[in-house]
């Protein structure tokens, strides 16, 4: 199968697109398709014509598919840069537009620093982007500096709305009643869409040549920062009884007025492609529109142009419109025989083909990279996995390390630091074992696990977690080219969190903090170090290793490292981060057998962290949890009726 997946639930100019691209894919292809969508996308697909040739699978988060990777070749993801990175198979990426090397005074720096991370994980895990327009791609070779080889021009299609003839569309409501011969700008109210200079040039056109051109906005007003208040702008300048806002308007009614305008207006500062553009040169409407950007790439010479920091310029090229009407009859001939060149079919096949593309290099970038991972040449394994298993591991750990070692053979080495008679219960799960007896004294343990492991690399898991494939073939081909030259290698972690059935990433973008960041190796030992640096760790340590965390604090402060675009683990327990004592504590008193008395008997002793400790492994062994209550049983006080109901 080639994958579709869409977040689609508003309409916006993306969510039409995508529909369409999947509308053609119905058509022609549709025993290849599956879609996963979100249950808000549900409304909007089950009114898409043809998605009922295709099979459609309902997700609640995007990190569901993990669930569903071996029944697909490819994911493609239209909407937004996903945080997919944890798929074991291909994926294609739509990059739509890159505004803020350009313009960061249009945007929080939040959401530069958020756009720069999913640009960065997008382009890291995918075999190629897409992206609508030379001009992006051009911005993100020169100004994001990503090779030029992971992109592919994929141009946008319209709508098939505004190519049936037979379709005059629906009037808005909110439009007024009298006014005729108007520019029109459909475009959300952001700083970058060049609103208040455009008004300046209708108000400059009025006093310098006479002439009042009508004019109307539409789009929706969203709440967030760096909005223009159209409306408010329009009071500002005196401007009421021409230029009106008229807020969202539905696909009938944007083709009503794209039908009835004198021009479309685009005095935009930045556009990854311009679909406005594409609609009304396919209708019949006149464009004007800034010279910057995609939008000379788009309209060719089906269009006037503007320079849109010029208020003077702008309102000379409406003014010329009005005068010259000969002038708009050439620029609809030009935009009709020029919009035939973006069509639905011609973004289906060439997106299809990236997706066939993408499969076909992936299967043999894997191949080769299998290949160097499991050189009969090399003599020592690739990675060792030291595992800290207790009576509580779940088996599921075991399982995972033992797929791997099938698909990886001698490089990947797994050794188990266990108590006493655990050595049997591992067997029956894996094969090719090497065995660590855990001692009180951690630091001693480690050593003899140092001194037993056979890896360039080590990978710790407090036995809840496990190496992703993809990365362990990465690591092999950056080691046989060279370029690891650090100690420590760090990354994500994903999380298959057992009570709510699904992958979690542990890790969110608001919290990439350099302090986080230890926090995060701390909790979570998402690393692997070459081994001879954590010897070296080990031996000049100034005192003696009492927790996993303190060696994580330890290899963080002294080995050269780099964080890398993509996860290092997989935890298959039942871990999430912790929330508050005090709420974690009213969990437990309301929800679990027991919980009162036990939180009792703990706060009395002083021991909160041990309830807290207690009530995770609660949750993940049940049974164990009882036999605890019934050893404590005998020494805590009598409790009322109630509570030992």
């Amino acid at each position: 199968f080639c994958v579709w997946h869409t977040l689609a639930d508003h309409p916006l100019s993306l969510t039409f697109l995508s529909l369409s691209l999947l509308r053609e894919w119905a058509r022609i292809c549709p025993d290849r398709i599956v879609v996963f969508y979100h249950l808000r996308g549900k409304k909007v697909l089950e009114k898409m014509e043809g998605f009922d040739n295709v099979r459609g699978v309902e997700l609640r988060r995007l990190e569901d598919i993990f669930r569903y990777q071996p029944e697909f070749d490819v994911l493609y993801t239209p909407m937004w840069w996903g945080h997919t990175s944890f798929i074991d198979r291909p994926q294609v990426h739509l990059i739509p537009e890159v505004f803020s090397p350009f313009y960061p005074q249009f945007y929080s720096t939040s959401e530069i620093e958020l756009q720069f991370v999913l640009r960065n994980y997008a382009v890291e895990c995918s075999a190629y982007i897409i992206v609508p327009s030379n001009y992006t791609k051009n911005i993100l070779i020169e100004k994001c500096h990503f090779p030029p080889a992971k992109f592919r021009v994929v141009p946008h299609s319209a709508h098939p709305i505004f190519s049936d003839d037979s379709d005059p569309g629906i009037r808005p409501a909110a439009m007024p009643p009298d006014i005729e011969n108007y520019l029109f700008f459909p475009a959300i109210p952001t700083r970058r869409k060049n609103h208040e200079t455009l008004l300046d040039a209708l108000q400059l056109a009025e006093t310098r040549y006479g002439i009042k051109p009508p004019c109307l906005f539409a789009g929706a007003m969203p709440d967030a920062p760096f909005i223009v208040d159209v409306p408010g702008e329009i009071r500002k300048r005196s401007l009421e009884k021409s230029v009106h806002y008229i807020g969202t308007v539905s696909l009938p009614e944007l083709k009503y007025l794209y039908l009835n305008a004198k021009a479309l207006i685009v005095p935009s500062f930045s556009e990854g492609f311009g679909v406005p553009l594409l609609e009304a040169m396919t209708v019949g409407c006149p464009v004007i529109a800034s010279d910057r950007a995609s939008i000379p790439e788009v309209a060719g010479d089906a269009a006037l142009y503007f320079n849109p920091d010029n208020a003077a310029d702008m309102a000379e090229v409406i003014c010329g419109l009005y005068e010259r009407p000969e002038q708009a009859r050439e620029m609809v001939s030009k935009g009709k025989e020029r919009s035939k060149q973006f069509s639905d079919a011609r973004q289906a096949q060439e997106t299809l083909a990236v997706l066939e593309d993408a499969c076909a290099a992936w299967k043999n970038d894997n191949t080769r990279r299998m290949g160097i991972a499991k050189n009969p040449d090399v003599q020592r394994p690739l990675l060792t996995v030291l595992v800290f298993l207790t009576w509580s591991s779940p088996k599921q750990v075991i399982i995972e390390l033992q797929k791997l070692r099938e698909q990886l053979g001698r490089a990947l080495e797994v050794i188990f630091i266990t108590p006493r008679g655990h050595a049997g219960h591992i067997e029956r799960l894996f094969s090719h074992a090497k065995y660590v007896r855990k001692r009180r004294d951690l630091h001693a343990t480690l050593e003899d696990a140092i001194e037993a492991a056979s890896g360039t690399f080590v990978f710790f898991s407090r036995g809840n977690a496990v190496p992703l494939l993809s990365f362990i073939l990465y690591l092999g081909e950056e080691m046989a080219s060279g370029r690891v030259t650090e100690e420590l290698l760090y990354g994500d972690t994903y999380m298959i969190n057992r009570r709510l059935n699904k992958v979690q990433s542990t890790r969110t973008y608001s919290e990439m903090e350099l302090d986080f960041e230890e926090d995060y190796l701390r909790d979570y030992l998402a690393f692997v170090v070459r081994k001879d640096g954590l010897s070296a760790s080990l031996r000049h340590a100034q005192s003696k290793m009492r927790k996993l965390t303190h060696l994580a604090e330890l290899l963080f402060a002294t080995c050269s490292k780099r964080r890398l675009y993509r996860p290092i683990c997989m935890t298959v327990a039942c871990l999430r981060p912790p929330p508050s004592s005090e709420i974690m504590l009213r969990r437990l008193k309301n929800n679990v057998k027991h919980g009162r008395a036990l939180v009792g008997f703990l706060d009395r002793l002083g021991l909160r962290d041990l309830t807290l400790w207690f009530f995770d492994r609660y949750q993940n062994n049940p049974r164990l949890a009882r036999a605890a209550l019934r050893i404590i049983k005998p020494f805590r006080k009598e409790a009322r009726p109630s509570e030992n109901r």
